[in-house]
């Protein structure tokens, strides 16, 4: 039979080591834009992730193929999501854009994306939750099986 106090003894002298030694991080909601790529290379986005212990990273990219360039270069960490947004204007107009449909639908059936978001849902600038751009997005999130990610601010 194994001594008690051995045991305990042990952990406890393993609790200051497991102090430093803090598990990675995952960041399940990460931006890249073409405003952050003018100043912050894909490569010095990886960068600081790994700094800061980021194993596993959600990037929403805008347009949505930033993340895939995220992805290319850390494959093990990187989540990409597949964004209506193209530019700024995209923000407040995607949901009355009749064609995000299909160009979700194209970025789905690619196997790159593992997700469709962020969209925001502002009081004000979206229509209706049925609305046929929404339930279509909602529709392929189910049929791709893939989360859909939503901001909501009403």
């Amino acid at each position: 039979m194994r001594n008690p106090s051995v045991i305990l003894a042990a952990a406890l002298l393993a609790l200051p080591l497991r102090a430093q030694c803090a598990p990675p991080l995952a960041d399940v909601h990460v931006h890249y834009k073409w405003t952050q790529e003018d100043v912050t290379t894909p490569q010095q986005a990886i960068d600081t992730l790994a700094d800061h212990d980021i194993a596993l990273a959600v990037v929403i990219g805008v347009p949505a193929e930033l993340g895939l360039g995220l992805e290319q270069l850390a494959p093990e960490t990187v989540v990409p999501v597949w964004s209506p947004y193209r530019t700024t204007g995209d923000w407040a107009q995607w949901a009355f854009d009749k064609s995000v449909p299909e160009r979700a639908r194209k970025a789905m059936e690619s196997g790159r994306y593992r997700g469709i978001g962020e969209l925001h849902l502002i009081g004000g600038f979206v229509p209706d939750r049925r609305s046929p751009v929404i339930s279509a997005l909602a529709q392929l999130a189910a049929e791709f099986s893939v989360p859909l990610l939503v901001h909501t601010e009403f």
